[in-house]
């Protein structure tokens, strides 16, 4: 299936398997928690699992905002990419302690790249313990 972008208006569906000109993508996921038991959650690691090729001289990247009250958002972690085939992009451990994350993936891709899954490792922090 091959798709062209006539009206221009930079919508393409995700079912496509073919397009002509790189694509500027974002894919973004929304607020939620990680682990519904505890309040706070410290990040291990979380990778983008891809194989991308992106346009002359742009970055792809993977990033991971947080926040306690789904208000005030701060970019924790995030790590880029730039030009050429891509695999995997991984975020390094993240020391602050958060009730919610988002995940952003950005790049402008080429016709043969593929984004796969999302791989997150966490542990659970318990907020009232004993001292």
């Amino acid at each position: 299936m091959q798709h062209r972008n006539s009206s221009g208006d930079g919508v393409y569906s995700v079912s496509v398997y073919t397009f002509f000109t790189p694509v500027s993508t974002m894919l973004t996921t929304r607020p939620f928690k990680l682990y519904n038991e505890v309040d706070f959650v410290l990040l291990h690691r979380a990778i983008q699992r891809c194989e991308i090729e992106t346009a002359e001289s742009t970055y792809a990247g993977l990033y991971v905002f947080g926040s306690n009250d789904l208000r005030t958002w701060q970019l924790l972690a995030g790590n880029d990419r730039k030009t050429g085939k891509i695999t995997d992009i991984p975020t390094s451990r993240i020391h602050h302690k958060v009730k919610y994350f988002i995940f952003v993936f950005a790049a402008i891709l080429t016709e043969y790249s593929t984004v796969n899954n999302l791989e997150i490792q966490f542990y659970p922090k318990i907020a009232n313990k004993l001292r």
